[in-house]
């Protein structure tokens, strides 16, 4: 039987490594010298960090609505409408 190898590694949580971001920005220690003193590699811990903050950026935009409402008064019996979706992409729908 062979004997069990310690990890080196260890997981954290997201939450985890929030809170080691905000031990970081209070220890007044440099990125690079936190990393050192705590055993984490610099790689990972600006890794995470990056990976982290556009989480939550992408959580916290939320997606535009626009009400349509149909023309007040109208000549014709049928209705156009064009809605702009991007560069080049344009959705036109018309019914007579």
């Amino acid at each position: 039987m062979t004997p069990q190898r310690k990890s080196r590694w260890k997981r954290r949580t997201p939450a985890a490594w929030r809170a080691l971001f905000a031990e970081q920005a209070q220890s007044g220690l440099s990125v690079k010298a936190f990393c050192a003193q705590r055993g984490i590699g610099y790689s990972t811990f600006a890794r995470w960090k990056s990976a982290l903050s556009g989480a939550e950026q992408t959580a916290s935009q939320t997606i535009p609505f626009i009400e349509l409402s149909p023309p007040r008064s109208s000549s014709n019996d049928g209705w156009d409408v064009e809605v702009t979706l991007g560069p080049d992409i344009v959705l036109r729908l018309a019914r007579r």
